[in-house]
């Protein structure tokens, strides 16, 4: 089982939620300890070290700045030590679509979390406008809640993981529901 964990943060208002998804994953994965990684300076919305310092979520995980003051997670950009920390995380949960759009294709293990928000992702994912989605690297690709055809929603090397998903109809008909049977062995306890 992993046990360096890496969140990388998204916007600054969503810090808060963040401070909570990590200490339920704190509590539910204890062998896993997370740095948070923040963006270097502040950029747009994005929440720097002055914010994970105001909110709490400093005082109950180590925060480092990523060097950049860019939109998302540019390898080129980013400081050495969120390199390192990047490359030596088991597991890294990062968010937002400028996470992805930079991280995406890096071979690391990441789960991205995002809103699907404009026509390209819309297409790249074949699900609804405003879907959250949670995207693994190398695994697969399921909206948090899908209403539609199950078409497009699996990489197509990656048909085997069609066993750990079950589908159940919406009570009204209108669709399908996917739920995740198994969890993931890299966040494991054993």
């Amino acid at each position: 089982a992993g046990k360096s964990g890496l969140y990388l943060t998204d916007n600054a208002g969503e810090i808060v939620l963040d401070k909570l998804l990590l200490t339920v994953l704190k509590e539910q994965y204890p062998h896993l300890t997370f740095t948070v990684l923040v963006r270097g300076a502040p950029t747009l919305n994005d929440a720097p070290t002055e914010d994970a310092e105001q909110t709490g979520v400093s005082a109950l995980f180590p925060v480092v700045g990523n060097g950049s003051k860019l939109p998302g997670t540019i390898w080129s950009e980013i400081s050495d030590q969120a390199r390192n920390l990047l490359t030596e995380a088991d597991v890294i949960i990062s968010k937002g679509q400028a996470n992805f759009e930079s991280l995406s294709g890096c071979g690391l293990n990441v789960y991205y979390l995002l809103l699907c928000k404009c026509d390209y992702f819309v297409r790249r994912f074949a699900v609804p406008r405003l879907t959250g989605l949670f995207v693994n690297e190398h695994r697969l690709l399921i909206p948090l809640e899908w209403n539609g055809p199950l078409t497009g929603i699996f990489e197509p090397n990656n048909s085997r993981l069609l066993k750990e998903v079950q589908t159940s109809e919406n009570k009204d008909g209108s669709g399908f529901r996917l739920h995740v049977r198994r969890r993931n062995p890299l966040l494991s306890h054993g």
